[in-house]
């Protein structure tokens, strides 16, 4: 029974993951300038934070402040302006988050996204190769 739990999700994780690579998505719903959805399976940007847009001390998505919540619509208007209408391509996974998302490297006319969102500084960079406690989330308020 063990055995077959493991298999179970290993096919699970390996479909979505195959799912998500293997198509160009026909929708993509920004959630916030670095996470959303394509084509309904979410997914989060590598190496980048954006803005949270919740209420300030709100327990999900909660900004720290005001002015982190205003730059969090600014962020998901500019990555959803961008992408409007427009071909997606999944470019690298490297796996799941804790919150069920995987984690993409996404480009469309050769262009990376995180990168475009660098440049517009409406995202910063966070990096995750030895898990994202490893360095301090960017701080919008300052």
């Amino acid at each position: 029974m063990r055995g077959a739990l493991f298999i179970a999700m290993g096919l699970m994780a390996g479909s979505f993951s195959l799912t998500v690579s293997a198509s160009v998505p026909t929708s993509v719903e920004w959630v916030d300038g670095e996470s959303g959805r394509l084509n309904g399976k979410p997914f989060r940007l590598h190496d980048v934070d954006a803005p949270e847009i919740g209420g300030v001390g709100a327990k999900l998505r909660g900004a720290q402040c005001a002015k982190e919540v205003e730059l969090g619509f600014r962020s998901r208007a500019y990555m959803a302006k961008l992408t409007c209408g427009r071909p997606v391509h999944v470019t690298a996974e490297y796996g799941i988050d804790p919150f069920g998302r995987v984690i993409v490297d996404l480009s469309m006319d050769e262009q990376d996204l995180a990168e475009a969102g660098l440049s517009e500084g409406v995202l910063r960079g966070w990096p995750e190769e030895q898990g994202r406690d490893a360095a301090t989330k960017p701080d919008w308020c300052e």
